[in-house]
């Protein structure tokens, strides 16, 4: 009732303002209806402001949830063009360790992870923005979710993970009841 929104199928958009910080010091305000009154602008003229400035600032960015994983074990970002498991093979430099030592742990991490991908039941995607905060709301860029089935030429489920990001599944690996079924059991484990 306090902020200015649109229906987006059974949700709602909201607007935020993102403040900067340093790398590490990013914050947000939730705009208010009274914000816009005394900005003076009107509700559609913020979302095409918003619309413009996410895009922009937030590009969508969809990886293979390994991909994801591993970024978060080696505390680096993947790149495909780094080597031909899409992990950067460089030192990780907050580890104080000799060379040798570090690249043996690098080793070690990415033949696990090529163990968890083969492993891997399903092809499971993230679906979230470059800064991955509130990447969420990447479901709602025109044309990102049409160009992802067209990608992989299916249908898809989405699967709220949090605000900073959705997990995708093909369609075509698994049921309706499968997945409510596997959703529950995350649910209740976690």
């Amino acid at each position: 009732k306090t902020m200015p929104h649109f229906k987006f199928l059974d949700m709602a958009i909201v607007f935020f303002v993102s403040i900067m910080g340093n790398e590490k010091e990013q914050g947000t305000i939730a705009i208010q209806n009274a914000y816009v009154e005394k900005w003076g602008i009107s509700k559609e003229e913020l979302r095409r402001t918003a619309i413009n400035n996410t895009w922009k600032e937030y590009p969508p960015e969809i990886k293979k949830m390994e991909d994801i994983i591993s970024e978060i074990v080696l505390g680096q970002v993947t790149s495909e063009d780094d080597d031909e498991n899409g992990l950067i093979s460089e030192e990780i430099s907050y580890i104080n360790l000799a060379p040798e030592k570090t690249q043996s742990i690098l080793n070690s991490v990415k033949e696990e992870v090529d163990k968890m991908r083969a492993q891997a039941e399903m092809d499971m995607y993230v679906l979230t923005n470059t800064s991955r905060n509130f990447g969420a709301a990447c479901i709602t860029y025109p044309g990102v979710l049409k160009e992802f089935a067209r990608e992989h030429n299916s249908d898809f489920y989405i699967i709220p993970s949090s605000v900073h990001e959705v997990i995708l599944i093909l369609g075509e690996q698994m049921s309706v009841e499968e997945m409510n079924l596997m959703v529950e059991e995350v649910n209740e484990r976690e």
